[in-house]
């Protein structure tokens, strides 16, 4: 199923690509330095498919050894 996923920093949505899936809570992702400017700011993850759309809060952000990566962990 195709879905998009994005970010939301102070009320403004970005998209974002998972690099990986570490659980169904954590995620290592990839963004655009040139959009996002400050990801570590954000506090909501959503996803976007052909059943609606599901808003998750963002509980903790971690730096990455990649360039322009972080590992996203959502609240349960």
């Amino acid at each position: 199923m195709e879905h998009a996923t994005k970010v939301g920093i102070k009320g403004n949505y970005y998209d974002i690509s998972i690099r990986e899936v570490i659980s169904n809570i954590a995620f290592t992702i990839v963004y655009n330095p040139l959009t996002i400017t400050d990801i570590d700011q954000a506090d909501e993850w959503v996803t976007s498919s052909a059943n609606g759309k599901c808003i998750h809060k963002i509980s903790a952000i971690e730096h990455d050894t990649r360039k322009n990566t972080r590992r996203i962990f959502l609240k349960e």
